[in-house]
Formats: C-alpha cells, sequence, structure tokens
C-alpha cells in the first residue's frame, strides 16, 4: 500500500504532512508502508544507511506500523512529536500504537489537548480518542504504584509486559469486530481492568485481520445500551455478509433478573433495578449475532452473571438466583462460537499481577500462541483447553471458582482461528 493510500486513514493536516514532507527515503517509505522487510535492510547498513531513525520512527508512528515502530526503538530511535504521534494512534482506534508511545514516554495529557484541535476529526471521533488515552494513562498509573522503589524481591508486586500481538495475519476485508468495555459506571461499582481488556480485544482482532476501519470500540460513556444497540443491531447487521468472521467481546458487568433468571449485559448507564429498560438482554445478544449472515461469529464475554461479585451486580434488596440463570444459546444458527468467562453460578475474577480480567488474560495469551496445537495453529478446541485450565487454576489459588465455558456447534471446534 502507497503512502498516499495509506495517509487516507489519517488527521487531515497530518495526512498532509505525511504525503508532502519532501523526498521520501527508502527509510521512510518502508517505514510508512509498514514494510519491516525492507527496514530491516536499512538498518543492517552501516549507520543505518545514513537514515534519521527519529524521523523515521515518526514516518511509522504517523502510518501506525507498530513492528516497525518496535524495530526502530530497538535500533536507538527517539519519541519525536509523541503529543501528535500519540494523539494520531488514538483517533485513528491504533491502540495497540498508542499503548507503545505511552510506554515509551509519550505525553498523554499533551495528546489529548492535540486531539481537540485536531481539524478533520469528528467530536465522538477525538471523543472515543481521548477516553483510550485516560484508559492507557489510568493504567500505566496503576503499574507505577504497583512496582515499589528500590530492588525487587521474589515476593515484590511485579509488571508483565503487556499483551501486544506477536503476529500479524494478512487483512480479510470482509472481517467485522464490536468490542465494548466498561470499567467506571455510571452509578455502579467498577468492573476492575475492563477498558483495558477492551483495548487489549481490539488490538488482537486487527492482528487476526480485521481492518481497523471495521474495528468498533465502545469504552466507558459511549459504551451506552442505545450505542451497543446501533452498533450491534444496525452497523454489523448492515455491512456482514456470507464471507465475513465477526468477533464481538465485551468486559464488564453482568446481571440477572431476579424474576425471570435472564441475563443481562450491562452498559455504562445499566441499571440493575431496571434490566429490561437500561441493559441489554444476553439472549438477544446470541439473536442478533446468530442472525448475522457471517461464515462465522465468534462472541467473547469477560462477565458472570451470578449476582455474588466479581464481574457483576444485582439490584438492590434480590437474591441471586444461583442456579437459575439462563446462559443458553437458545435457537441460532450454527455458525456463532461463545467463550464465557465463567459459568452460571459462579465470579469471574481479575489477574491483578497482569492487570487484566482473568479470562482475557488467557484467552489472548493463548491466542499469542500459547495454546497452538501440534500442528503450530490455534484452533477453537486448543485454545478452550488451554485456557479452561489455566484459568480454573488460577481461580483457586484465589480461593474461587470459575469454570470458562464454550458454547458451539461441535463442528466449529475445529475452526481454526489462528494460523502457524
Amino acid at each position: 500500500m502507497g503512502i498516499l493510500q495509506r495517509a487516507s486513514c489519517l488527521p487531515l493536516f497530518l495526512a498532509i504532512a505525511g504525503a508532502f514532507s519532501g523526498c521520501v527515503s527508502p527509510g521512510q517509505n518502508a517505514a510508512a508502508g509498514c514494510d519491516t522487510a525492507h527496514l530491516q535492510e536499512v538498518l543492517r547498513q552501516p549507520n543505518h544507511g545514513n537514515e534519521d531513525l527519529n524521523k523515521l520512527f515518526w514516518w511509522a508512528g504517523i502510518h501506525g506500523c507498530v513492528e516497525c515502530s518496535q524495530m526502530l526503538l530497538k535500533a536507538g530511535a527517539k519519541l519525536t512529536d509523541s503529543e501528535n504521534l500519540l494523539g494520531n494512534a488514538a483517533v485513528t482506534g491504533n491502540s495497540q500504537m498508542a499503548r507503545l508511545l505511552v510506554e515509551h514516554g509519550a505525553d498523554v495529557m499533551g495528546a489529548i489537548v492535540q486531539i481537540r484541535g485536531f481539524p478533520g476529526v469528528s467530536s465522538s471521533q477525538a471523543q472515543a480518542g481521548i477516553d483510550l488515552l485516560n484508559s492507557l494513562n489510568d493504567s500505566a498509573t496503576m503499574k507505577t504504584k504497583a512496582v515499589p522503589p528500590g530492588p525487587q524481591t521474589a515476593d515484590s508486586p511485579r509488571t508483565q509486559a503487556p499483551l501486544i500481538p506477536s503476529f500479524q495475519l494478512a487483512e480479510h476485508p470482509n472481517d467485522y469486530a464490536l468490542i465494548v468495555g466498561v470499567e467506571r459506571y455510571d452509578n455502579l461499582p467498577p468492573a476492575t481492568y475492563a477498558e483495558g481488556d477492551a483495548a487489549t480485544a481490539a488490538d488482537y482482532v486487527r492482528a487476526l485481520g480485521v481492518p481497523a476501519r471495521n474495528v468498533v470500540t465502545l469504552t466507558g460513556s459511549h459504551a451506552t445500551r442505545s450505542g451497543l444497540v446501533k452498533q450491534l443491531e444496525n452497523w454489523l447487521a448492515k455491512n456482514t455478509d456470507e464471507t465475513s468472521t465477526v468477533y464481538f467481546y465485551f468486559s464488564g458487568h453482568g446481571a440477572p433478573d431476579p424474576t425471570t433468571g435472564q441475563a443481562y449485559l450491562v452498559p455504562f448507564d445499566g441499571d440493575p433495578q431496571y434490566l429490561a429498560e437500561t441493559a441489554y438482554p444476553l439472549k438477544r445478544l446470541y439473536e442478533k449475532l446468530g442472525a448475522l449472515r457471517s461464515k462465522r461469529t465468534i462472541v467473547m464475554i469477560d462477565s458472570c452473571f451470578s449476582g455474588t461479585g466479581g464481574r457483576s451486580v444485582l439490584a438492590k434488596g434480590s437474591r441471586p438466583l444461583v442456579n437459575n440463570i439462563d446462559l443458553s444459546l437458545g435457537a441460532t444458527s450454527g455458525n456463532i462460537v461463545v467463550l464465557t468467562a465463567s459459568g452460571a453460578n459462579q465470579t469471574s475474577g481479575v489477574n491483578d499481577e497482569n492487570r487484566h480480567g482473568l479470562f482475557t488474560y488467557y484467552l489472548f495469551k493463548g491466542l499469542n500462541g500459547a495454546a497452538k496445537d501440534a500442528s503450530g495453529q490455534v484452533t477453537l478446541q486448543s485454545l478452550y483447553d488451554y485456557l479452561k485450565p489455566k484459568v480454573m487454576d488460577d481461580a483457586h489459588r484465589a480461593n474461587g471458582d470459575q469454570t470458562p465455558e464454550l458454547k458451539a456447534d461441535p463442528a466449529a471446534f475445529t475452526t481454526v482461528l489462528r494460523q502457524k
């Protein structure tokens, strides 16, 4: 893909800057085109072919190429124009690039100021970018607080490397993803780490080949019931076809209806006292996703519905219906696959060491390669076989019970999620 083509997804003034910044060197062309092979050739030359590594990093960053940016940082590049680079990554939904920049010292608050002044960026796009940066900033702050000064011992709190995808599949132009994460609710306790989970999920669906333009991420105050209905029941339904693989990911609270036993996803504006009016029924979710004309729809839910804690809430004065909660797929078509964090009578825990939901951490660690089968592929079956015991063991160590569940037509178990 050429530079002018890639620039079309950038904020207007950054696209112009990238397209008309003068003569394009081989290194700049490779960085802008995310051509890692040619960039590696440049870096192997004496004095890096007389290329300015900081300028190459700017080209890679402004065009959203995480792989090239990582290569250049290892070669000694320093962040330049970090506020604009970070703002650009945020408003284009490239959370993987944004996270990399934040980890290397980019100014989050400065980037937020820049976003508010970007021409050619809608208010909703700007707010989504600001929400992403606030989430990354909160995560970075929590990690800093978790690591005490001075020498570390075996018992010291540790900060693990983020779950950055180690792979990138070819783009599938008709694949789509809807990612939802709600951590800080309007009037409910937080669902710890949920928005960081959603940012990671967005990274992984792009690594699986979903074009960035086909990924919608709803977090914080944007993850409302109306927003969920709009994107799920209109956007996905209108755009997918028989060649599409669709990914739906939700991280946040679930809730049971104490009268009917129906399970609900709780959006930002959800109220456990009025679930039918403010939340989104799990049964309706499965019906709408199962009705899509997709080749395959993969649903991942890091919530629980017991009402007994974890990532679940319950109406005040109600008692949890531990054994009466309906999590069944119902009469959906055979093209839907559902992975959920826990059983109906369980709670979904978190991994404080890695700052993710327990289910989400092992889900994406497995997809990143830990769940490869004997042939080197990650299938639905190999992913579940890896995920289930890992989550169960960690939950037991925390004196809890959590068993991820897989719901699908048995014929779908051989579905290849990631090629070797």
